[in-house]
């Protein structure tokens, strides 16, 4: 079958009129798009990527680039990327792609189901010959992710082989904010983190967390729910990581994918803060 005719199967198989639509989105890759009482929202199945998630009445709260490339082989700058089985660059591997192979690869759509007037779709990605070629081990890889007045994102891995393996995994999300330098994030006062940009030196958080220049910091050990608090847009998104208390929690600002593509102009003082937990 052609693209569009995958498309369409998929939406006859998975669609819920009125409340999932399988289309084409950008750059013609196929995507879920939700409405629901309680939010709008989007997923493609490249990378298994929730791009959108609002909430009745408000504003986005998720981040994509204006300079997003939507294209097979490439990672889609924003929104909710999923990174596997290791974060940042392949310490082992300078050659293997930064953040892992499955958010450049097409997932496959395992169902969309409508409960309480929230909306799941689960997505999933597993071994091949090609992702071998990086990482020597057999897996099967779920994203799910709820829409509703709250987005609730879960990855489910589970080892398909005999042999046994460890793995790092981020639910890189960026969101939308309405000044960077405005925006303030509490709930790690007093968390040992890894400061990127002076020279991986490792220090201590004090009070909550304000941006006025380049930021990109790895928080440690990790025990609170983070509050992001965004005056200009009036609203408050808390962040709740179940994997804690071992998970590291990045933080960027403004966009560092703005950062690669300075040649494009942006709109002033409406960057992105990154804030994701792996």
């Amino acid at each position: 079958m052609t693209e569009p005719e995958t498309i369409a199967a998929f939406n006859r198989q998975f669609g819920i009129p009125g409340i999932a639509t399988v289309s084409a989105g950008h750059g013609g890759l196929p995507r879920v798009l939700i409405s629901s009482p309680h939010a709008r929202g989007e997923m493609y199945l490249h990378g298994g990527h929730v791009s959108s998630w609002t909430q009745a009445g408000a504003r986005g709260a998720l981040y994509c680039s204006p300079s997003a490339v939507w294209h097979d082989g490439l990672a889609i700058r924003g929104g909710v990327p999923v990174c596997f089985p290791w974060f940042g660059d392949n310490a082992a591997n300078p050659a293997a792609p930064a953040h892992g192979f499955v958010r450049t690869k097409a997932w496959i759509l395992q169902s969309i189901a409508s409960v309480n007037d929230n909306v799941a779709v689960s997505m999933f990605t597993g071994s091949t010959d090609d992702t071998r070629k990086w990482w020597p081990f057999d897996f099967h890889l779920v994203c799910r992710a709820t829409f509703g007045a709250q987005l609730k994102l879960e990855l489910i891995v589970t080892n398909t082989g005999s042999q046994p393996f460890s793995f790092e995994e981020a639910l890189h999300a960026y969101f939308a904010v309405g000044d960077v330098e405005a925006v303030s994030v509490r709930g790690l006062d007093g968390t040992r983190y890894i400061d990127k940009v002076d020279h991986l030196t490792e220090k201590a958080q004090t009070g909550e967390i304000r941006i006025s220049s380049e930021t990109d910091r790895i928080y440690l050990n990790t025990q609170h729910d983070l509050e992001l608090i965004d005056p200009a847009l009036a609203r408050d998104l808390v962040l709740t990581c179940a994997t804690r208390p071992s998970s590291p929690i990045p933080l960027r600002g403004p966009d560092p994918a703005a950062r690669a593509d300075r040649a494009t102009p942006r709109t002033p003082r409406r960057p992105a803060a990154g804030l994701h937990s792996g």
